[in-house]
């Protein structure tokens, strides 16, 4: 906005001079050319007087600001940063009236006891309001959903893992096939691998804390995935190169013992196919055929057409069982009736 008329200190004194303080227009024709800073003078006017001595002029600029009672650092402010100023005095001026205009509501609507509908805004920025405390019903859903899934998954009887003192390579199944189930079961507690690690790890005992020490202790890298742990636990308990050499033995030597089901002894020819390396699909057949029971190999090898895959020499062979398992079954009742035993129990159909 644009600097106000500033007026000089002479015309200043000249007005205290009239002691009916009316205005000066009657003598301003009389006026000398030499009072010419009696009129109103523009600040922008004492720049382009080039006319006037130096001196004279800066005189002239120092009565004006003294007359308008600027301060000395208010004085070196330009056209725009004065402007700036203005309008924010005005801003000022403005949030005052609104307070006071505020605090004059607030009394009336204390003495009426009526409610205002809309108060004015006195704030620049808008008030933030306090946060409650957290609580449960804040947490997100999948935070609700994983703590439901552990809860549940707690609720399962399972039995931790028998302690691993090494010992051979059937003791290290054992103790790895409990590891997993339990992990199997309650996948949500142990869904980081570093969590499998030292539930295993508080399971060992002897020679396999003294190696998982000195692993620690060396320069290796650190052991931080289930399988790495896996692979580290079965080569201290027995190295690789002697463990395939033991698997390849008892595979050649394997057969189905007298009390053994077929099951049983599948899985115990898959447990030596872990230590070595992968076998051929009709050495796996062969191996299997080769090593059941003589009343079960035989029938299988008079099927036709003939299995062509172990799964179909390993579900015929578990047929062939289950049917022997059940004609013992029957020729057992029949023998104990022979011998004085309970006769089994028949519902009589000839009563009328």
């Amino acid at each position: 906005m644009p600097p106000k008329a500033m007026t000089t200190r002479s015309q200043a004194t000249a007005d205290q001079r009239r002691p009916d303080g009316g205005s000066t227009d009657e003598g301003a024709e009389d006026t000398p050319p030499t009072a010419q800073h009696d009129q109103t003078v523009e600040p922008a006017q004492l720049d382009n007087a080039d006319d006037e001595p130096p001196a004279r002029r800066r005189r002239r600029a120092k009565d004006l600001w003294d007359d308008l009672g600027l301060e000395e650092e208010e004085r070196e402010l330009d056209a725009d940063e004065l402007a700036a100023e203005v309008e924010r005095l005005e801003a000022s001026n403005r949030e005052v009236r609104l307070r006071q205009r505020y605090k004059a509501l607030r009394q009336e609507q204390r003495a009426t006891n009526t409610p205002l509908t809309s108060p004015p805004s006195i704030h620049r920025r808008s008030v933030t309001p306090a946060r409650r405390p957290r609580s449960d019903s804040d947490d997100a859903p999948v935070d609700r959903e994983h703590k439901r899934r552990m809860d549940m998954e707690s609720k399962y009887a399972i039995s931790s893992p028998e302690p691993f003192a090494g010992g051979t390579m059937a003791d290290y199944r054992r103790f790895e096939r409990g590891c997993e189930i339990l992990f199997e079961t309650r996948p949500t507690h142990y869904e980081d691998e570093k969590r499998k690690i030292l539930f295993a790890r508080g399971f060992l005992r002897g020679s396999p804390v003294d190696a998982w020490a000195r692993l620690v202790s060396s320069e290796k890298p650190p052991i931080v995935e289930w399988t790495a742990f896996k692979d580290w636990l079965r080569n201290e308990t027995q190295p690789d190169g002697m463990r395939r050499m033991e698997a390849c033995r008892r595979y050649r030597e394997a057969s189905q013992q007298t009390r053994q089901r077929v099951a049983d002894y599948i899985s115990y020819l898959d447990g030596l196919e872990e230590d070595m390396e992968a076998l051929p699909e009709h050495v796996r057949k062969d191996a299997l055929l080769m090593g059941l029971r003589p009343e079960i190999k035989v029938k299988i090898m008079e099927t036709l057409p003939p299995p062509t895959t172990r799964q179909q020499v390993a579900d015929l062979a578990t047929q062939i069982e289950e049917a022997r398992n059940q004609a013992t079954q029957a020729i057992g009742g029949e023998r104990a009736h022979v011998d004085g035993g309970p006769r089994p129990y028949r519902q009589r159909t000839d009563r009328g």
